[in-house]
C-alpha cells in the first residue's frame, strides 16, 4: 500500500507541481507542430526562363527547339516559398554542348533552388532534341532596290556592292537551301543626279538555324544618271554685242540650234531661252560696213551642249546711227 500510495503522490506532483510552466511548453510545442505540419503542405509555382548555351566551334548544331520557359510546383515551408522569384531560380542553363541523349530533361541541377523546397512538378519536364551537322559556306549579296528614280532620270547599270560575298554557317539542311542573301532596301526615289555610296545594313536569316559569320553590313555604290535628248531649236535670233540694233542688219536673221542635254532641261527649251549674238570691234562699231562674224552665245545651263549651229557665222551689216554719224565727221 504504501508503494502505492508513494506512485499515486509522484504522479500527482507530476501532474500539478509547476503547472504554468508545464502548460507554457506544452503550448509551444503544439505551436511548432502545427506551424511545422501547415508550412509542409505549402506549394508555389514559378515560371522560369530557359537559356540553351551554344557553342559556335562546336561541328553540330541544335535545330529542335528549346522552350523559352518551364513551370515548376514547388513544395516546402511557408518561410522558403514565399520568398522565392522567377529570377532567384533561373534562368535554367542548358549546356547544349553536353547533351549526348536524344531526349534531354530537366532536373533539380538545372535550378538554384534552397535545400528546404522540394520540385513536385517540372512541365514540360524533357525536351526531345536533335542536332545537324554544321557547315559553312559564301553567297553573293543581293541589293534590294526599291522604287525608280524620279522622272528624267535612271540608275547606271552597274551596282557595286561590298564585300560581294558574305559568309554563313548553320544546319546543312538550311545553309544548302540558301543561294545569295539580301541587303536592306535601297530607296531611290528622291535620289538626285550623280555618284551614290550608301551603308546598309544584312537583311536577317528567312530560315532558322543559319547564322552571319561577320557583322552584318555592306556599302553599295551607283550612280543616278539623267536621261538625255536633242532636239533642233530653229528661228533663233541672233544680235551684236552692246549695240543698240537700230541701224544693224543680220543675214541671217536667225539660225537653227541643235541642242542635247538633261530631258528635264532640254524639253522646255525654245528660242526665247536662248542668246546667240555676234561681237563687233570698237572700230566696227562706229563704222558703216559688212563684216562675217562667228556666231557666239552664253553658256549653256549645267550639262548642255550646243552640237550644231546652223548656220556658224552671220553677215552684220552695220548702218546703225552711231556708224553713220561717225562716217559723215570723216
Amino acid at each position: 500500500m504504501k508503494d502505492q500510495s508513494k506512485t499515486a503522490t509522484w504522479v500527482s506532483d507530476a501532474l500539478t507541481k509547476n503547472l504554468g510552466f508545464k502548460t507554457l511548453a506544452v503550448a509551444l510545442a503544439l505551436v511548432f507542430f502545427y506551424t511545422r505540419e501547415t508550412e509542409s503542405i505549402s506549394h508555389r509555382t514559378l515560371s522560369i526562363p530557359v537559356i540553351a548555351m551554344l557553342d559556335p566551334a562546336e561541328d553540330r548544331i541544335l535545330v529542335s527547339g528549346f522552350p523559352e520557359q518551364v513551370t515548376l510546383r514547388l513544395q516546402g515551408p511557408v518561410s522558403v516559398l514565399k520568398e522565392l522569384r522567377g529570377q532567384d531560380v533561373g534562368p535554367a542553363v542548358v549546356p547544349i554542348t553536353e547533351i549526348k541523349d536524344q531526349q534531354f530533361r530537366f532536373t533539380r541541377q538545372n535550378f538554384n533552388l534552397p535545400d528546404a523546397a522540394k520540385i513536385t512538378m517540372i512541365y514540360p519536364e524533357s525536351v526531345p532534341v536533335q542536332f545537324e551537322e554544321r557547315i559553312e559556306k559564301k553567297v553573293p549579296l543581293i541589293v534590294e532596290i526599291k522604287g525608280t528614280p524620279a522622272p528624267g532620270r535612271y540608275l547606271s547599270d552597274e551596282i557595286k556592292i561590298d564585300p560581294e560575298k558574305v559568309s554563313i554557317s548553320g544546319a546543312r539542311s538550311a545553309v544548302d537551301r540558301i543561294e545569295d542573301w539580301d541587303t536592306e532596301p535601297v530607296f531611290v526615289e528622291e535620289l538626285g543626279p550623280g555618284r551614290h555610296v550608301i551603308d546598309l545594313t544584312l537583311a536577317p536569316p528567312k530560315l532558322a538555324n543559319v547564322f552571319l559569320e561577320h557583322e552584318p553590313t555592306a556599302s553599295v555604290v551607283f550612280e543616278v544618271l539623267q536621261k538625255e535628248m536633242t532636239k533642233w531649236i530653229r528661228r533663233v535670233p541672233v544680235g551684236v554685242e552692246g549695240i543698240d540694233p537700230a541701224g544693224i542688219t543680220m543675214k541671217p536673221a536667225t539660225i537653227s540650234v541643235y541642242v542635247k542635254g538633261p530631258e528635264e532641261v532640254v524639253k522646255p527649251f525654245d528660242m526665247d531661252m536662248l542668246n546667240f549674238y555676234c561681237t563687233l570691234t570698237d572700230d566696227e562699231l562706229i563704222t558703216v560696213g559688212s563684216y562675217p562674224k562667228a556666231i557666239e552665245h552664253a553658256q549653256p545651263p549645267e550639262g548642255v551642249t550646243f552640237v550644231k549651229i546652223v548656220p556658224s557665222k552671220a553677215i552684220v551689216i552695220n548702218r546703225s546711227p552711231a556708224a553713220l554719224k561717225a562716217d559723215k565727221e570723216e
